[in-house]
């Protein structure tokens, strides 16, 4: 196959792009979206970390799925699925709890279902394997570096328009946001069903790994045996630990957290007041 497919590319390209901007909108507004349900910053640490820690519990699993039964069912689940959890998320965070339904709140339950949506979300995250994978299909050797630099291209784009979009809806509504995020999931859904061609013929279809291959740690024992690669999976990862821009803009939302207990807010720049202000928080020290 060749590398000039533009409804392959496209599917592709969305894919990614929708893997990091749905997580670059939600993540930084964390704090502001859960402030009806929880202050406490164990819980909101616990919450954001839950997309991370499913993801790489189960991108293994996702990969090899992807290998046995072919590339567009994997990756139409998958967005689905992001499609599910970004949606569950929204709802949660919209719906008036103690007006429509005050013992469930009271119980707990918008919590659980805000865990239960970023794990849906962060299982679904194999998405960008899988559509990296759909890169390698069409794409002769020569020019794979080529086709893997979208990767790159959407992964900072997504990154880029995230929070720029959260925080210009947020003074709006905090929850138009999680909205946009649902909806360029299911845009991306609507693109994968009906233009991305199966990539992964079915003679080059491999059996599933037995059980115990296809957990993470296993799959990290396997890539660094090679120190070629040990190397390289180091530098990428000290590079995103490095640039890691996004967590540190989550650790800052969890330094208000002690200062709402006391009833009061930090002084903030313009575009973080007007997010407050949204949620009725006027008082600001």
């Amino acid at each position: 196959m060749r590398l000039s497919r533009p409804s392959t590319l496209l599917c592709a390209f969305l894919t990614l792009l929708n893997d990091r901007l749905g997580e670059s909108i939600v993540f930084p507004l964390l704090p502001f979206l859960l402030a009806d349900f929880t202050t406490d910053g164990r819980t909101l640490g616990l919450l954001a970390g839950s997309y991370a820690i499913a993801q790489f519990t189960f991108t293994p699993l996702i990969g090899a799925l992807s290998d046995r039964y072919g590339r567009k069912p994997v990756i139409t689940a998958c967005v689905a699925g992001s499609v599910l959890g970004l949606g569950l998320f929204a709802l949660t965070v919209i719906l008036p709890w103690g007006r429509v339904w005050p013992e469930a709140a009271a119980a707990g339950l918008p919590l659980a279902l805000l865990f239960a949506a970023r794990l849906i979300d962060g299982v679904s995250g194999g998405t960008a394997a899988t559509a990296a994978a759909v890169l390698a299909d069409i794409s002769t050797p020569e020019r794979r570096a080529r086709a893997f630099g979208l990767i790159g291209v959407a992964f900072g784009l997504g990154f880029i328009l995230g929070p720029a979009l959260g925080g210009l809806l947020g003074r709006i509504n905090v929850s138009l946001p999680l909205l946009l995020a649902v909806g360029f999931a299911l845009l991306n859904l609507v693109v994968v069903v009906t233009l991305l061609p199966e990539t992964h013929p079915p003679e080059a279809r491999l059996p599933l790994p037995r059980h115990w291959e296809l957990q993470p740690f296993g799959q990290l024992q396997r890539v660094f045996a090679d120190p070629r690669v040990r190397r390289l999976c180091a530098a990428f990862f000290l590079f995103f630990l490095g640039s890691g821009w996004n967590g540190r803009s989550f650790s800052f939302g969890l330094l208000i957290v002690p200062v709402q207990r006391a009833g009061c807010l930090p002084r903030q720049s313009t575009s973080d007041r007007s997010v407050l202000r949204v949620q009725g928080r006027d008082n600001v020290c």
